[in-house]
C-alpha cells in the first residue's frame, strides 16, 4: 500500500511531463524532483494536495518531509485553490475610454502590488486574495471583465513594462479587477522543458492578460 504525504500548509505543488514541482510560498522557492518514468503520463498538469510513492521513490518523499515540504497528516491552509474555468479566446480589440476613476484605481493597484512583493510572502498574498468576499458561484460578466482588462492594458505603459514582470503585473491586475468588483483568479504556472514560471490573471473563462496559446505550456501550481 502506498504511503501518502500531504503538502505542508505553505506549499503548493503540481506535475509537469517530467517532474514534481513544489513552490514554498513562505520562502518564495521552487523545488523539483524527477517523476518516476512509470507515471509520467498519469500525473501531469494539475495542482496537488497530496503525493505518494507513485510519483517519486519513498526515500525522496522522506527527504521532502525533512525540509517541511510534505507532512504525514493533513494541515489547515490559509488559502483555497480555485478551480479554473475552461478558457475562451479573448477579444483583445475591446475598445475602452480611460476615466479618471480608472487612473486612480490603477495607481492604487500598482502601489499595493509593489508593497506586497517588497515586504510580504507569497503565502500572505495568496491568503489575502483567497479571502475575497465575492461569490464565486455568480456568473462573471464577460463584457465587464474585458472592459476592465482593456482599461488596465491602456494604462500599463505609463507605469511599467510588462516584459519580465509578470508577477507584479498579475498582482496589480488582480487588485485592479477586485476593486472593479470582479472576482479574478491569480495564477502561477510552471514548465520544465525549459524551466520557466509565469503568472497571469483569469476571470471566469476570460484571460485578462494573456492568450490561451501563451499559457498552454504551463502547469498550474497556484490559483487563488
Amino acid at each position: 500500500m502506498a504511503t501518502e504525504y500531504w503538502l505542508s500548509p505553505h506549499v503548493v505543488a503540481c506535475t509537469t511531463e517530467v517532474a514534481l514541482i513544489f513552490l514554498d510560498l513562505l520562502h518564495d522557492r521552487y523545488h523539483g524532483v524527477p517523476l518516476m518514468s512509470s507515471c509520467k503520463s498519469d500525473h501531469s498538469g494539475a495542482p496537488l494536495e497530496r503525493v505518494d510513492d507513485s510519483y517519486v521513490p519513498a526515500n525522496v518523499l522522506e527527504q521532502l518531509q525533512r525540509i517541511d515540504l510534505l507532512r504525514r497528516e493533513p494541515s489547515q491552509r490559509t488559502f483555497t485553490q480555485q478551480r479554473l474555468a475552461t478558457l475562451q479566446q479573448d477579444d483583445w480589440s475591446t475598445p475602452t475610454r480611460t476615466r479618471m476613476r480608472d487612473v486612480t484605481t490603477f495607481l492604487r493597484a500598482c502601489g499595493w502590488s509593489r508593497r506586497a512583493l517588497r515586504i510580504r510572502s507569497l503565502l500572505s498574498i495568496a491568503s489575502e486574495l483567497s479571502a475575497s468576499p465575492w461569490d464565486n458561484s455568480v456568473a462573471h460578466d464577460v463584457d465587464q471583465t474585458r472592459r476592465c482588462a482593456a482599461a488596465f492594458r491602456a494604462l500599463r505603459p505609463i507605469a511599467f513594462a510588462a516584459q519580465d514582470r509578470c508577477l507584479f503585473h498579475a498582482l496589480a491586475l488582480s487588485r485592479f479587477a477586485t476593486i472593479h468588483k470582479l472576482r479574478p483568479v491569480w495564477v502561477i504556472g510552471v514548465r520544465t522543458q525549459p524551466w520557466s514560471a509565469h503568472s497571469w490573471v483569469q476571470c471566469g473563462s476570460v484571460l485578462m492578460d494573456a492568450t490561451p496559446e501563451q499559457i498552454r505550456p504551463y502547469s498550474v501550481i497556484l490559483a487563488v
